[in-house]
């Protein structure tokens, strides 16, 4: 699932699941249903890979919210912290933003050959890396 590259037009495709879900789990339960990093973190890393980059950049905004959370919490008042992670939460929603609209390479890269236009749901076709084949 962490291998391969999505395009921006799956990409917002499951933003939108992922989005309608957690409005209708809140909307029938009544304690708020968090959204996973760990499904963040599925999403965001063939993104990144279709762009060109490595899917452990997706750890760095991982960090500012573990770190916002335990400074916040720690060195201000619980009423003075919240707005602090409302703040981490729009930053990480403006780079899923970005992510999702930033265009992919249109040649192959290291992680594959360019998605298919439009929205597919197959798997993936990960292309082997030559230099690590044994001869």
């Amino acid at each position: 699932m962490l291998q391969g590259r999505m395009n921006r037009a799956m990409f917002w495709l499951c933003v939108v699941i992922i989005v309608a879900l957690y409005v209708v789990l809140n909307f029938y339960f009544q304690r708020r249903t968090p959204v996973s990093e760990v499904v963040l973190v599925i999403l965001c890393v063939p993104r990144l890979h279709d762009i060109g980059r490595s899917g452990w950049l997706v750890l760095a905004p991982l960090a500012l919210e573990i770190g916002a959370v335990i400074a916040a919490f720690s060195l201000l008042p619980r009423d003075s912290a919240l707005p602090v992670l409302g703040i981490v939460t729009l930053i990480i929603a403006g780079l899923i933003i970005w992510l999702g609209c930033i265009p992919g390479d249109p040649a192959s890269n290291r992680f594959g050959d360019p998605p298919a236009p439009g929205i597919k749901f197959e798997r993936p076709k990960v292309r082997k890396n030559p230099d690590s084949e044994q001869e």
